[in-house]
Formats: structure tokens, C-alpha cells, sequence
């Protein structure tokens, strides 16, 4: 389900009108061109890490966001962009430190 599909099937939008900070003429190109079709496009905001491992022959899989307990927030971008997997049902989580030390996951 693409994420479109999602947020219609929600009965919501996205909350954030994304800044479009592309490379070069053509990435400024299609980014309007996704806009004009009702696309959110996010240039920031992805998780640290996509994981994955092979379970009972097949596969498991996540998105991961490592953030630092003492200094770190989630930012808008990465807030909206974890929604979005989120409502296509890919799983994202945010694995919280201190310096080193593992502290929590959220899912």
C-alpha cells in the first residue's frame, strides 16, 4: 500500500508541508511533480537503520531511529516520516542511549 493509500484510507493528511531542499534540476523536477500528484515529499526525517534477518524462511524486518536520551528529540520530518511507515504497516523504532548504555526501544 503506497503511503497515499494509507493516509486516505485514515481519513487523514500529512500535518507537515515539507521544504523541498533537492540536489539538482531534475530531483526539483520530480519532487513537483510528486507535490502536484497530492504526494507528501520528505527529504529528511529517515530512521538510522533499516534492519533485517531471515526468520522461518522469511523475513523480519524494521526501521530503526537511534536517539540519544540526554540530547536528543525526534525531529517534525522524523515524527512524519515514521507515521507514514508506520500507516503502511512497516515497523519503526526508536532505541533510546545514554552516551552508550542501551536504555529503552519504543515501537
Amino acid at each position: 500500500m503506497s503511503t497515499q493509500n494509507a493516509f486516505a484510507e485514515s481519513g487523514t493528511s500529512p500535518t507537515i508541508t515539507a521544504r523541498i531542499t533537492a540536489s539538482n534540476d531534475s530531483e526539483r523536477a520530480e519532487c513537483r511533480r510528486l507535490m502536484k500528484d497530492g504526494f507528501t515529499v520528505l527529504r529528511r526525517g529517515a530512521p538510522d537503520f533499516f534492519a533485517f534477518k531471515e526468520v522461518d524462511g522469511g523475513m523480519e524486518f524494521c526501521f530503526v531511529e537511534v536517539k540519544n536520551e540526554a540530547t536528543d528529540d525526534l525531529s517534525q520530518e522524523q515524527e512524519q516520516y515514521h507515521e507514514a511507515l508506520k500507516r503502511c504497516g512497516i515497523p519503526v523504532k526508536v532505541s533510546w542511549y545514554t552516551t552508550v548504555e542501551f536504555k529503552r526501544v519504543e515501537e
